[in-house]
């Protein structure tokens, strides 16, 4: 089984307030990576928030899904790696083969994308499989279960990036960059807006 981590605790301080529950297209901006998660052929998909998310950011309808699982993660204000290690840590209670690392942030992942890394890893059994853009390795990325030792010694703001260039895996380089933004600006928000309305991305 593959679990997906989707990583949904951070503090939103560049963009000067909650980010997630910002509306985009005929969604919220939080709810777009994780609807492609629940779409992909993950098994489950495990969200990690902070204390006090009310989760207002994510749609019913993907609450209502089988592969939808919730987790608070106490710990979260120590770093991203602290809300990995928790969703891995609830992950690790089931008979899991490797997790999908997943970021709130990046409303324009597909589940094609998702697929194509579990479908790699079905084939070949990397250490791990990530995406890359623009010859930069971005979210989201596949870790084989022998690196879960490795990814519970992460601490702070040390994500699972750190582990990509000191152990081998496989790199898939996408051409469309756009797919692999992250909001962490207004100005981000307003292109991923604009370009949604270009594409008209409403999925």
């Amino acid at each position: 089984m593959i679990y997906g981590i989707y990583l949904a605790a951070g503090n939103s301080s560049r963009m000067g307030g909650p980010k997630l529950s910002l509306p985009l297209g005929n969604q919220c901006l939080g709810n777009y990576g994780l609807n492609a998660a629940l779409k992909s052929t993950l098994d489950r998909v495990i969200v990690v928030s902070k204390e006090g998310d009310p989760l207002n950011w994510i749609s019913s309808h993907s609450k209502k899904q089988h592969k939808f699982v919730h987790t608070v993660c106490k710990t979260a204000s120590l770093g991203q790696s602290e809300s990995l290690k928790h969703g891995l840590k609830l992950a690790q209670t089931f008979n899991i083969d490797a997790i999908v690392v997943m970021l709130a942030d990046q409303p324009l992942i597909t589940k094609e994308i998702v697929n194509e890394l579990i479908l790699r890893f079905r084939k070949s059994s990397h250490n791990y499989i990530a995406a890359s853009s623009a010859r930069i390795v971005k979210p989201p990325a596949l870790f084989n279960s022998t690196l879960f030792p490795a990814l519970l010694q992460l601490k702070g703001d040390y994500g699972a990036r750190h582990l990509l260039r000191t152990v081998p895996g496989l790199v898939i380089e996408y051409q469309n960059n756009e797919n692999f933004l992250d909001i962490d600006t207004p100005a981000d928000y307003e292109y991923v807006k604009n370009y949604l309305k270009t594409m008209k991305y409403n999925d």
